[in-house]
């Protein structure tokens, strides 16, 4: 009896390779988005030091320029913070829409490896009953007197 042969064994092995591809992007795409949460702690980590800092010069310090400089410098992050928190959006619905793609690539590919389960399943089926078919002729002509 001749082997199983799937036809759309090159769709599906294409579909891992877009499932797999998929899969890579998404893991990017969570590194990117991780990055800037990790820069936004830092950022108000820095945010945080400097506010003590401040806290510090004013009960210490009489140097106007420094504390000037500083609060200059509290505003620039808090507006490097928030458009890091921008950031942190996009990059977060990057990472959904991947997600949503990814889903979907598996989908297909299930799709496929389904059709394949089938497709074995009625091979198997065939194979089993041209095999009793055989077992059948064989039997019947062992019964049979040659002539």
């Amino acid at each position: 009896m001749k082997k199983f042969v799937f036809n759309l064994e090159l769709v599906l092995t294409l579909r891992k390779k877009e499932e797999e591809k998929v899969a890579q992007e998404l893991a990017a795409a969570q590194v990117r988005y991780r990055r800037i949460l990790d820069e936004i702690t830092g950022t108000e980590n820095q945010i945080g030091y400097y506010y003590g800092s401040l806290k510090t010069m004013y009960l210490t310090s009489i140097d106007i320029n420094a504390i000037n400089n500083t609060k200059a410098y509290i505003e620039k992050l808090k507006n490097y913070k928030i458009e890091l928190e921008e950031k942190a959006k996009k990059a977060h619905l990057e990472v959904e829409a991947v997600n949503k793609r990814l889903l979907e690539a598996i989908k297909n590919r299930k799709i496929i490896e389904k059709h394949k389960e089938n497709e074995l399943e009625k091979y198997k089926l065939e194979a089993a009953k041209a095999e009793n078919i055989f077992i059948d002729e064989i039997s019947s002509n062992m019964k049979m007197p040659h002539l």
